[in-house]
């Protein structure tokens, strides 16, 4: 995406960048920026206002959603600061910024879970989505999950592990569920969702499998089961700060909350319970048919 080229005689590569010049000096610069092939070899400089409303219009253009085309420019954005700040350039271009788009308002009902589980074919993914609905974390924080993150005499799973600091997207110590239980006992060491004893950077491929399967939309991912639970719990009256407990939503008086989680054990009840019960009815609702029990 941010492929920054100099025809320069020195060139060093730099984060964000494929290739950039270590030389200080204007804002000319020639750019290699593979947004769509828009803007080809374009100098530093020609990245003005009304050229970047061009590109976002020519994205547009191609069915390119409005949140990759934010994506695109904050990597080009990321990559021409950090240069600044390197003096590899005296000067940068304001790069715009797109709206935020609206928060993500797919969910899932019973009956769509139910046939999403039943289109699962590979384990780890199986794995992947039960941990993500009785935690409602996001999927990078289940796939960053490891066993040395679940403590199973206080029942609690630390989503942040140790040594990463704490960013925005705020990873929670959550409860584990009793349906969660026997599937986290199951696994062996090291993290949680693998592939043939590796860890798995993303899993949109074989989800994306499994939700045509399953004939549900493109606007299902991966990310929609934390909100499908999330929706789940305030429809079963959940109090809210225990929702945004597990969603890692800071509230009044949470984080004191969570330092003291492993001497709770009331900790999240009602959340817990109201997961337990929707896996209850959801095994209940379709037999035997819900294909999510230990094999």
């Amino acid at each position: 995406l941010a492929s920054l080229r100099m025809p320069m005689q020195e060139r060093k590569p730099c984060s964000g960048c494929r290739s950039l010049s270590n030389s200080p000096g204007s804002s000319r610069r020639s750019l290699g920026f593979e947004g769509g092939g828009f803007f080809g070899e374009s100098l530093v400089s020609e990245i003005t206002p009304d050229r970047q409303e061009d590109y976002v219009d020519a994205r547009r253009g191609t069915g390119v959603a409005d949140g990759t085309i934010g994506r695109e420019l904050s990597v080009l954005r990321a990559a021409l600061n950090r240069a600044h700040r390197r003096g590899e350039m005296m000067a940068v271009p304001f790069i715009m910024g797109l709206p935020s788009g609206e928060p993500r308002e797919r969910w899932l009902s019973q009956d769509e879970v139910t046939e999403l589980f039943n289109s699962i074919d590979l384990d780890h993914l199986r794995l992947f989505t039960l941990v993500a609905l009785n935690t409602l974390a996001r999927p990078d924080a289940v796939l960053d999950l490891t066993m040395f993150q679940i403590d199973f005499d206080d029942r609690l799973i630390t989503l942040n592990p140790p040594g990463r600091k704490q960013t925005k997207k705020y990873r929670p110590v959550v409860p584990i569920t009793n349906t969660l239980l026997p599937w986290l006992r199951a696994c062996e060491g090291g993290h949680l969702v693998s592939f043939k004893g590796r860890p798995i950077k993303s899993v949109k491929r074989a989800f994306r499998r499994a939700r045509e399967k399953a004939g549900l939309g493109a606007d299902v991912t991966p990310y929609t089961l934390r909100h499908t639970m999330a929706t789940e719990l305030r429809r079963r009256g959940v109090p809210p700060w225990e929702v945004s407990g597990m969603l890692g939503h800071k509230s009044s008086g949470y984080s004191t909350t969570e330092r003291y989680a492993k001497y709770a054990p009331d900790y999240l009840s009602h959340a817990t319970r109201a997961i337990d019960a929707y896996f209850d009815e959801l095994t209940q609702r379709n037999n035997t048919a819900l294909r999510v029990t230990l094999v």
